[in-house]
């Protein structure tokens, strides 16, 4: 409200000043009205607007009209696809409401306008892909204004269209000029062509093409016979050998197979961001990695004792508490690395594949919840991820990862830590054994990933020891099951059947 009252002031002050870029000019004009007359708490609220939406996505202009920039939605995102938008032109909007869907390398986020006004001119359609942080996409002014009436910035002209498809990547690299010795594709090339190319033993960079994208026609390939006096050949024969003159390269073998042989897939950019980083782990970091064997069969009871209970948790949300319950042991494993180490809490990414590719959400202060707790969190975080509607702060921190594939039938495998985490456990699936004691065990495989940087050896081999001693002496404790209201909630169900 306040930045709305004292606006023509500002624009007054710019167009006296009018020499640097708008956002200079803009707390220029601040300081100039501040040292003049606006009261303290008015100067403060006004200075607070104005500094929002120069930190998030809209920026001020002199005519009353107002740029939205593609905002960057979290540290590692460069570019976005505009979903949907949640307003049409000419659409009043107030201070916190949706303006569009954002996907991002990690999720689909909703982006809030900072202050009222109406939506004048959308310059992005929804479902374009690959569009650049800080690329003008709407235009906005104030209430009361001729919205009609707005021009479009001449930096906003080449903002894309709309999505590119692999149609037309295909046509714009086929339109290219083609390689020197060859003349477009055999694809190209009509039957009728390649009858008479064969009928006279040529091949296609040999005849000058006249037709469109560089595709040689049939009367190029009559031409050039006719032009070189070559004679059909009889079928079963070998073709004549094609004069110096004629042959300007040799040419590569082709493929006889007439069609592609593969399809071009859209890489989601969720897909492209976790290569990316998974190529910095595997090519800057220093890996380490230990394995363990852990019986699984007090772990699997006491599973069985919550389920008849009527609590359902997975495997997985109790090998989360294990794992907090190890590193509040081992605190020097969950760890950050900026060039140095750094610690907190405990926050537990778990990986989740979606139709997009895999993503961590993030289960925020394992170390205070229960297991009932931790289930009810990866259920909602999970169907969040295969929605697409996971925000940044679901998805941005974390300092220990697991990935779990023993759902899959994988007995053991490897994972990789994703920068600036330093750890993360790779969880096989459960095999049944014959023990010394010629007893059966549930033994699973666990494999430790590490940063060699950040965790010493010692340090590793502690916090596996711990794990598999917490895996097989699972109780309610452990578990932290006697948190009152989930002890309670627990008694009640089981009370009921």
């Amino acid at each position: 409200m306040a930045c709305r009252i004292y606006r023509k002031h500002v624009r007054s002050a710019v167009q006296f000043f009018g020499t640097t870029s708008p956002t200079l000019r803009c707390f220029t004009a601040i300081r100039m009205k501040n040292a003049l007359d606006v009261p303290l708490l008015l100067r403060q609220s006004w200075v607070d607007s104005v500094s929002c939406s120069r930190g998030f996505q809209t920026t001020s202009s002199v005519d009353g009209t107002h740029r939205v920039n593609m905002p960057s939605l979290s540290p590692t995102m460069t570019e976005g696809t505009i979903v949907k938008w949640m307003k049409k032109e000419g659409d009043a909007i107030t201070a916190g409401d949706v303006l569009c869907e954002i996907q991002t390398d990690k999720a689909v986020v909703f982006m809030e306008h900072d202050d009222d006004g109406i939506l004048a001119k959308i310059l992005v359609p929804e479902n374009t892909a690959d569009v650049k942080v800080g690329t003008l996409i709407a235009l906005t002014v104030d209430e009361g204004e001729d919205w009609k009436s707005v021009e479009v910035p001449a930096d906003a002209e080449q903002t894309p269209a709309g999505p590119k498809s692999t149609e037309s990547t295909s046509a714009a690299s086929t339109s290219a000029a083609p390689p020197s010795g060859s003349h477009g594709s055999d694809r190209l090339i009509g039957p009728a062509v390649k009858n008479y190319r064969r009928k006279y033993g040529l091949e296609s960079s040999q005849v000058s093409p006249t037709g469109p994208h560089g595709t040689v026609m049939k009367g190029d390939v009559l031409k050039h016979a006719l032009a070189n006096k070559i004679e059909p050949v009889a079928i079963g024969s070998s073709p004549p050998a094609p004069s110096s003159a004629a042959v300007t390269k040799a040419s590569k073998p082709k493929s006889q197979t007439g069609a592609a042989s593969y399809v071009d897939v859209e890489i989601s950019n969720m897909k492209r961001t976790t290569a990316k980083r998974l190529f910095q782990s595997k090519s800057t970091i220093p890996h380490a990695y230990g394995t363990a064997q852990c019986n699984m069969k007090t772990l699997l009871n006491f599973r069985r004792s919550l389920f008849n209970g009527g609590i359902k948790v997975s495997i997985n949300d109790l090998l989360i508490k294990c794992i907090c319950n190890a590193l509040s042991h081992c605190p020097a494993i969950h760890c950050l690395w900026y060039g140095s180490k750094h610690q907190g809490k405990v926050d537990i990414s778990v990986a989740v594949a979606t139709p997009n590719g895999l993503i961590t959400p993030i289960v925020t202060n394992v170390g205070k919840r229960d297991v009932i707790s931790i289930s009810k969190a990866v259920r909602v975080l999970a169907e969040r991820a295969g929605d697409g509607k996971l925000q940044p702060h679901e998805v941005i921190g974390g300092n220990f990862s697991i990935s779990n594939a023993g759902m899959f039938g994988v007995r053991c495998f490897s994972a990789m830590p994703i920068p600036p985490q330093c750890a993360i456990l790779a969880v096989g699936s459960t095999s049944i054994e014959l023990g010394e004691d010629k007893r059966t065990k549930f033994v699973v495989n666990v494999k430790f990933s590490y940063d060699a940087r950040a965790i010493m050896d010692d340090e590793a081999v502690k916090f596996l020891q711990i794990l598999q001693n917490q895996i097989e002496n699972v109780n309610e404790i452990s578990m932290g099951s006697l948190d009152i209201e989930s002890l309670i909630e627990w008694m009640e169900k089981a009370a009921a059947k």
